[in-house]
Formats: C-alpha cells, structure tokens, sequence
C-alpha cells in the first residue's frame, strides 16, 4: 500500500510544511494556509515523494504509518519510507527468500525472526516504577472515594473517569499548544484544529481546558461548564461523539465535591 502524497503532507503541521517548501525552494507560501501550502507541494512534481519523507523525522513517519493503517515498526527511517512508499520487501508480492547461510539480523519489531533464535536484551526491572504508579492510582481512588458520600460507587466512578480523561486529553492538547506557541515565528498557529489533528493530538477549545474548570471549580455552575466541555470536546472531535459523559450537572452530584474532585485531579 503506497501512502498517497497529499495525505503525507497533511499529516504534517504547517511550520513543518514550510520547512519542507523551504528545503526545496519552494517560495511564496509564507502567508498562506495550510491547505494552500499542501496544495502547492503536491503539484510540484520535480519534487519526489521520497524525497520528502527523507527529510522527516523518525516520529513523523511513524505518524504517517498510523494515520495509515500501517505498521510503525523498526529503527531504520529508511524502511519506514519503504513501508510508505509501498516498497516494504516484507510485504511485497516478489520478495526474495531469506539467505539460509546465516540468520538474518532479527527485527526488533517481530517477535519471531523464523532464524535461530537471539538472545534478548534484559531490560531494566520495571517493579519499582509500576508500584510507584500503581500506588499514586490507590492513593487517588482513596482520596475521590472520601468525596463520595452517598453516592453509589459504581455511577461514582463514572464521574471520575470522565474527569481524568479530560485531564489527559487536555494535557496533551497544552503540551502541543506550548510547542506551537514556540513557533509563531515560522508560521505555526496555536489556535489552528489543524495543527492537532496531524498529530494525532485531540483539539480542546478554550471552554473545555482543564485550566478553564479548575478557574471555576468553586463556582455552583460547575456542573455545567463540565458538560459544557464535553459537549465542545465531541462537537470538535467526531470519533469522540456520544462517547463521553454529559450529566455532571444533574441535582444528584453535590457542586462541592465536584469542585472538590476536580482539585484532585488537578
């Protein structure tokens, strides 16, 4: 499967696509859009696909392989290029046998070379850090469970799940908006949903940040401004539609607690 070329350079943000019409001088694309800037790498056929995917970096092309449907396995940028060139040797209809004199080097991505079989690297016990992790997921629990009160422990945990997934959902969002802050000067916006979907990174508008509830975590409206945020978060992100909970402000659910929990999150 070859990765059509517009859906490469889509995948890419607009800072990069710039870096990209600059390394092959292209010129008089610093104003405009992105779409624009995809537009005009497409019809510039002297430049070859290869060429492109050569140019970016590893995480990029891992990317690319994802938003494809491909595997983002190996080390090597030259066979992921391969992979989305569609010249993958593994996958093609005429590749030839492996040689039976010595074993191939394994792939770090398989977990069977179909060779002799190599000795794994030992990799550093992970014990210490899962217990770690493990117990700050206790303590957490222990912590939302005292701001229970009456409510039922099965439609509590619900209230707390939907809370820690728009914790999650919008610290990956703000750790790609400080990165694109950093680059306004080569063209990249903040503000732009674009930016966030070619990296895979869900768009949060600004009434649903984390930052925006825990302003207001106090405020007795609180239960609204987090279904509120909800509904924005599905509104901007069609495969998160009907999928997230909206009824944080029913009478039920004490507004303290809620604020309270959101602190805890926080």
């Amino acid at each position: 499967m070859t990765v059509p070329r517009r859906r490469i350079l889509e995948s890419l943000t607009r800072a990069r696509l710039l870096d990209v019409a600059r390394a092959f001088d292209v010129t008089g694309l610093t104003a405009r859009s992105k779409s624009e800037i995809v537009d005009a790498l497409v019809r510039k056929r002297s430049i070859g696909t290869d060429a492109i995917l050569t140019m970016l970096e590893r995480a990029e092309l891992k990317a690319i392989c994802r938003a494809a449907g491909l595997d983002d396995g190996g080390r090597e940028k030259a066979t992921i290029v391969r992979r989305i060139l569609g010249e993958d040797e593994a996958d093609g209809p005429s590749a030839a046998p492996a040689p039976t004199s010595r074993a191939p080097s394994p792939n770090p991505g398989d977990p069977e070379t179909g060779n002799a079989k190599v000795p794994r690297r030992r990799r550093p016990s992970s014990k210490g850090k899962k217990q770690a992790v493990l117990g700050y997921e206790a303590q957490l629990w222990q912590m939302a469970d005292a701001l229970r009160g009456s409510m039922d422990a099965a439609e509590y945990k619900h209230v707390v799940l939907g809370l820690v997934f728009l914790k999650y959902i919008s610290d990956a969002f703000e750790e790609l908006h400080a990165r694109l802050e950093a680059e306004r000067d080569q063209g990249a916006d903040p503000e732009d949903p674009d930016e966030y979907r070619a990296q895979n990174v869900f768009w949060v508008p600004p009434e649903a940040r984390w930052a925006h509830l825990e302003a207001h975590a106090k405020q007795p409206q609180i239960g609204t401004l987090v279904d509120d945020a909800m509904a924005a978060i599905e509104r901007d992100n069609p495969a998160l539609k009907g999928v997230l909970p909206k009824d944080y402000a029913r009478p039920a659910l004490d507004k303290t607690r809620l604020g309270q929990l959101i602190d805890l999150v926080s």
